[in-house]
């Protein structure tokens, strides 16, 4: 990590595959500069393969907090877990900005890499929300390049700023997590400001396999597309990234954030 660079810390909320889980620790710990940042691991117990390979992984700057879920739904402890990460990463470890993936996926050697050189062009940026870090995108001349969008964060693999935190706070966030998805009540908020987004994935999406809430198929076009732009980037390894406005088709809403586009989301 580069002595510059803003303070971050990476975030995991884990449960129940361990299959998923050894290969997403294993890419946590094996990222270019990783060893320089404090991890926070959410385990939800009740799966002792799944405590023993978090207990397996956990370095001197790895700190894990245990929780009970056996009382709350799938959608509040999804909630509630990452809640709390984001709350224990910014009011008491003080970061800047805190990416948080799910046990399902795979992140690239080069992620923080482009986190780093994300934030030293964008922390002064107040429109600035945070950074989504996968693509459909499987173009190898976009491979060391990024858009800047409108978007809702992606669940599995995003960045939130500090500051973006701060008006989560302020709009009281927290009231929602008994009954409404994290990812849906923060959209508005990402879609006020411009969120970051790799134009090849710096993640591998393996959702499809035993998830909770997302599709089961694991030749659904999403998770094909997902798959081929990962093969771009997990063949090759990047350092220098630049701005390259292409459309990534997640959905119709994912627009350039050079165009107008107006929200209350108060």
């Amino acid at each position: 990590m580069d002595k510059d660079s803003p303070f971050g810390v990476i975030n995991l909320q884990t449960y129940s595959r361990p299959h998923l889980l050894e290969q997403c620790l294993t890419s946590i710990y094996s990222m270019e500069t990783s060893l320089a940042y404090k991890k926070l691991i959410i385990l939800q117990i009740g799966n002792k393969t799944v405590e023993k390979l978090v207990s397996d992984f956990a370095d001197c700057m790895t700190t894990i907090i245990e929780v009970d879920g056996s009382y709350k739904s799938p959608l509040q402890n999804m909630n509630h877990n990452r809640w709390l990460a984001l709350d224990k990463a910014f009011r008491t470890l003080n970061a800047q900005w805190v990416l948080s993936v799910e046990e399902d996926v795979v992140l690239a050697k080069d992620t923080l890499l482009f986190i780093e050189q994300v934030f030293k062009t964008y922390i002064d940026n107040g429109k600035f929300r945070g950074i989504n870090l996968g693509s459909i995108l499987s173009d190898v001349n976009l491979l060391e390049t990024y858009s800047l969008q409108r978007f809702g964060f992606h669940g599995c693999g995003s960045v939130m700023t500090k500051n973006t935190w701060r008006i989560v706070k302020k709009l009281r966030i927290e009231q929602t997590l008994n009954s409404f998805a994290l990812d849906g009540a923060l959209e508005g908020i990402a879609k006020s400001g411009v969120m970051v987004t790799p134009n090849v994935t710096m993640y591998l999406d393996n959702g499809w396999d035993s998830g909770t809430h997302n599709k089961s198929d694991k030749m659904d076009p999403h998770f094909v597309a997902n798959r081929e732009s990962w093969q771009i980037r997990n063949r090759n390894f990047s350092r220098i990234f630049t701005v390259q406005e292409v459309l990534i088709p997640w959905r119709s809403d994912c627009i350039p954030y050079k165009e107008e586009y107006y929200l209350r989301y108060f």
